[in-house]
This record gives C-alpha cells, structure tokens and sequence, in this order.
C-alpha cells in the first residue's frame, strides 16, 4: 500500500503524513511547493491544475487523502479536485479519502462551503472506493477567529449565537491515517471535539490562557462566515480528543510580567 497525501505539508496534511508514518504506512507528501523540510516520506511537489503532474505524482499509489484546499480561489479547488478524481480513476487508486466540514449542508449558501460539499458530490458521484469524513472546527482555528476578534483593549466582542464543537487536529489525522489503512466506508460518521461551547465561553477560557482580563461582549452579527458558522452543530457525531483546555494549555503561553 502507498498513500499519497494531498496537501502533506499543511497544518492538516503534515500531522497525517505523521501518523501515517508511526503506523509503519508508505506514504507520499504532495504540495505545490515543499514550505519545511521532508523527514523519512517522499515529497512530491506537484500542482493539481496540472493533469500530468497529478498522473507522475500518483505512479504506484493505492490510496489517496485529500488534504489540499485552495480557499482562496474555489474554482481552483473544485478543478484540482476533479483533476485528481479523474487521475485516480485512471491509475486504479483502490481508496479517495476525504475531509469534509460538520454540519456544512445548513450553510450551503456560504460559498467556502459550497465548494467543499460540490467536492464531496463528485467524489461521491465518481465511481472510486472512497471514505468521507467530515469534522468540526480544529482548535488551531479556533484559536485564530479568537486572535482576530481581540482588538479592542478592555472589551473582546464575539458574534452571538455561534456554538462550535471544536476538535483537535491530531485526532483528525489520526482518524483520517485509520480510515486510510482500512477499506473505503463512504460517508462516515462525523467527528467533532468533546464539548458543545459558545463562541464567548471559548472566548473567555481563551483570554485567561493568555493572562488577559477583558469583558466579553457578544453581539449580533451578520458577518456571512459567522452566520454559516451558527449552524454547523447540527447532528449527531463521534465525540473524540483533548478539550479546547487541554488544547490551550500545551499551545498558549502567558506573556511573561515585566519585573
């Protein structure tokens, strides 16, 4: 078995290069452009709106995890995609992995996850062995929307009504290295984190972790990411992983006080 991983040196894609090498799998990196140094597995620099270099990349390999994600040009996204599905298709990949959001059909308006769910349509409609499994938010993400809304310097506003499942990203990957040395399930059962919290709860666990006292406001907001993401904790999942206060504790140092 090879597998090769779309995406390998992104946040998500280099953690399931990682768990795939610990489980003793052969595995292959795939990005336009090696970002860090390679470790033991073979990098592959190729581009997916290249069909010939999507064919070189998939010489040999047995299953795919599709980890690449243009978010910022969705046509280049869905094109990569079935670029890759299609590759597949003609060199006999047994098993097409996929990571998909929780809950992203409530929201199929917000075009980030149009794309997404466009993509799990044609992987699903393509005639391969494939597994799709959708999760909630990582806590790096989180983290980031978080960061993003601490301006202000007594008040932190967050949008009210935004419930999150978050979920930490090595237990993602190692979910995604597992369904990848097993046989194609279709669509799996979702994965979310432990705890269903409000944006503000998080919010204030959040600003203690980092030694800030602040008030935490929340406020309606119409902001279109914000409203998709209201609705994403629809349905029932598999609970798995650290909590957001495991997460923040191994990943957010207080700034240390002046003496």
């Amino acid at each position: 078995m090879i597998i090769l991983v779309t995406g390998g040196t992104g946040t998500l894609g280099r953690r399931v290069v990682d768990a795939l090498e610990q489980a003793g799998a052969d595995v292959r990196s795939l990005s336009r452009g090696q970002r860090a140094p390679l470790q033991d597995h073979i990098g592959i620099e190729a581009d997916l709106l290249s069909k010939e270099e999507i064919a070189k990349a998939l010489d040999g390999v047995t299953t795919v995890i599709h980890c690449a994600h243009d978010s910022s040009t969705p046509e280049n996204s869905i094109a990569g995609t079935s670029n890759l599905i299609e590759a597949c298709k003609t060199a006999g990949v047994g098993h097409f992995v996929y990571i998909g959001i929780a809950g992203i059909e409530t929201s199929a308006d917000f075009p980030y996850y149009a794309v997404k769910l466009e993509e799990e349509r044609r992987i699903a409609a393509s005639g391969l062995p494939y597994s799709i499994l959708r999760t909630a938010q990582f806590h790096t993400l989180v983290h980031a929307v978080l960061n993003r809304l601490n301006t202000a310097p007594m008040l932190m506003y967050v949008p009210r009504g935004v419930v999150l499942r978050p979920v930490d990203i090595r237990t993602v990957a190692a979910r995604l290295a597992d369904l990848a040395l097993g046989p194609p399930r279709g669509r799996c059962r979702d994965l979310v984190g432990p705890e269903e919290r409000p944006l503000e709860s998080l919010a204030r666990q959040w600003l203690r972790a980092r030694g800030q006292w602040k008030i935490v406001f929340a406020f309606p907001s119409r902001a279109p990411g914000f409203k998709a993401f209201a609705t994403l904790t629809r349905g029932d999942a598999d609970k798995a992983g650290p909590d957001f206060a495991l997460w923040l504790a191994e990943n957010v140092q207080r700034p240390r006080r002046r003496r």
